[in-house]
This record gives structure tokens, C-alpha cells and sequence, in this order.
């Protein structure tokens, strides 16, 4: 894909995109406990970004899964760990924790500025 001479359109954008968000994280002002919420942020989206598609679990469904304890504690396969990213809880789990990290990120970056 872009790995050829020659990138396409989508791999620039592509590319792009994940320099953006890694200059966003890493701005100057932000500490290093706020890059790392950031970045679990960015883990949590796109595992909601995956729910519901075909296949194994996404690797950062996966990702997510082994952060919260359960992946390797229970021994999971893949295919046991999409079947988990199918019910409906799991968008609810997520958009919690992402409610959590950004509330977080919030209460830091008003400390920092005092």
C-alpha cells in the first residue's frame, strides 16, 4: 500500500494524519502523563471505530481489552475477544472510559494552568 515508489493520495492523507496527531500529543505545553491519556484516548476511538466489523478484534479492541486486565488474564483467542466487542456493552465501556481519560485530561490541564 505505501510502501510503493509512488504513494497515493490515501497514504499521504494517511500519513499526514498520523504526524498530526502525534504533534497534538506531543505539543510542547503537555506533560508526559497527559501524552500517555492522549494516546489511550486515541486507543479507546479507534476501538470504537471498529465495533461492529467483521472479523477478529481490532488490535486496538485487543489493545483495550488487555489494558482493562482481561485479554491475557482469561486466556483469551481473537476470536473470543471479537465475540466480547460485539455486545452492546462494550461501546458503553468505552465511551465511559473515554469520558473518563478527556474529564482527566481537563482537570490537568486546568491544574497546570494555575
Amino acid at each position: 500500500m505505501c510502501e510503493s515508489q509512488e504513494p497515493d493520495s490515501s497514504c499521504i492523507d494517511s500519513k499526514d494524519r498520523k504526524v498530526e496527531a502525534t504533534n497534538q500529543e506531543q505539543a510542547p505545553h503537555r506533560s508526559k502523563e497527559q501524552v500517555k491519556i492522549l494516546k489511550e484516548v486515541r486507543t479507546l476511538k479507534a476501538a470504537l471505530m471498529s465495533v461492529g466489523k467483521p472479523g477478529h478484534a481490532s488490535v486496538a479492541a485487543t489493545q483495550c481489552l488487555a489494558e482493562f486486565g482481561l485479554y491475557h488474564d482469561l486466556q483469551m483467542s481473537p476470536q473470543k475477544a471479537h465475540y466480547i466487542t460485539l455486545y452492546p456493552q462494550w461501546k458503553i465501556v468505552l465511551n465511559a472510559m473515554i469520558e473518563s481519560h478527556q474529564n482527566e485530561l481537563q482537570s490537568k490541564a486546568i491544574k497546570q494552568d494555575r
